[in-house]
């Protein structure tokens, strides 16, 4: 009996070493949540997989489910996050932003509006200032998985149609806010 093949576009948010040559990946995927995949042979030098799966890549992946958990069929590389960016600060705000994923994200459920969510957030990269778009992500995500209530402050923020743009026209007050229950939101996860 053939296994079914998920095709999907996912994150990489960071990889263990396996046995000799596999790697384990923990991808963000846009239709089954946050997966550890399994890659065989990836660090050999012929792999055909080594090159997409780095850290902070954006990939489009088949998946096969197994006996043993999820494995990587094949893999194509969209874009590296981490190394298309233009200075130091977007690199830490994707780094930031893969690692607060990281930490909230659990388990085989499909956030698909949350990865297009971050996926637009990450596309406004350099474009607009990084502290307050990194600081609003943050809070988008929270919100989204439910760690953060909606407040009068920091509304607009979380409009399901928040275009980015706009992030330099939020007022001291309402980043300070958006700052605050951030910090408190993280605080009070325990994670």
């Amino acid at each position: 009996m053939p296994y079914k093949v998920y095709i999907t576009d996912a994150l990489v948010c960071g990889h263990k070493n396996l046995n000799t040559s596999d790697k384990v990946y923990q991808l963000f995927t846009r239709e089954a949540g946050m997966l550890w995949v399994t890659a065989q042979s990836v660090r050999m030098e012929k792999s055909k997989h080594r090159y997409a799966l780095q850290d902070f890549s954006h990939i489009r992946v088949s998946l096969v489910r197994g006996k043993g958990g999820w494995r990587i069929v094949s893999s194509e590389v969209q874009d590296n996050l981490y190394y298309t960016t233009s200075n130091r600060y977007t690199r830490a705000t994707v780094r930031n932003v893969l690692r607060l994923l990281r930490r909230v994200v659990r388990g085989e459920e499909a956030h698909a509006g949350l990865f297009d969510d971050v996926m637009h957030g990450f596309a406004h990269l350099g474009v607009v200032a990084d502290t307050p778009l990194e600081t609003v992500l943050m809070l988008r995500i929270m919100y989204a998985l439910g760690y953060v209530p909606a407040a009068a402050h920091y509304d607009a923020v979380l409009a399901e149609n928040y275009e980015y743009t706009t992030v330099e026209a939020l007022t001291s007050d309402a980043l300070t806010a958006c700052k605050t229950t951030l910090t408190q939101a993280i605080a009070h996860s325990q994670l």
